[in-house]
């Protein structure tokens, strides 16, 4: 599948060609970038990630445009300390330079004290301090879908479904 992008460049899409699998690499780079970025709190880098009218399906809520983004991001308890980890991604192209890419996720979440009680001790924690380890909090499927823009792949749309979740304690 070949299409043209906003620069005029073309865009081979065919999942024999080497063009392709670079262009799988970046949209798997923008999709650990996001996450990653999200787990430190890097709210500004996370904007450069994504298109401006992003819509981000999550479990608790739907997210729509950056402006909503940022807001959800910015009421984020300062006391939390999180990590993503994300395997098996699976890259597929759509038409009119859209790609989708499928993966698999483990959450891990530090909430053994309330968030007040913790923050300060979080928020003083250099990234090489671990936390206490009591097990993944949810394990699920992302489905990302990018655009190529500006000579970039962005995220234009989310899916994040949680296959399974932590009991409270």
């Amino acid at each position: 599948m070949m299409t043209k992008s906003n620069s005029g460049e073309r865009l081979n899409m065919n999942t024999h060609d080497l063009s392709f699998w670079l262009h799988s690499q970046a949209c798997q780079e923008t999709v650990l970038r996001f996450m990653a970025l999200f787990d430190l709190r890097n709210w500004s880098a996370m904007e450069n990630l994504v298109t401006p009218d992003v819509v981000w399906q999550r479990p608790d809520l739907t997210i729509d445009g950056i402006a909503q983004l940022k807001q959800v991001l910015n009421s984020t308890p300062q006391g939390v300390r999180v990590r993503h980890i994300i395997t098996n991604l699976r890259c597929s192209p759509l038409e009119h330079e859209r790609m989708v890419v499928e993966s698999y996720f483990t959450v891990y979440r530090d909430t053994s004290a309330s968030v007040s009680e913790k923050a300060s001790e979080i928020a003083s924690l250099s990234p090489e301090t671990p936390s206490p380890l009591l097990g993944p909090v949810s394990v699920g499927r992302y489905t990302d879908e990018l655009m190529y823009s500006g000579g970039e792949w962005r995220i234009h749309k989310k899916n994040t479904l949680v296959d399974f979740r932590q009991a409270p304690r």
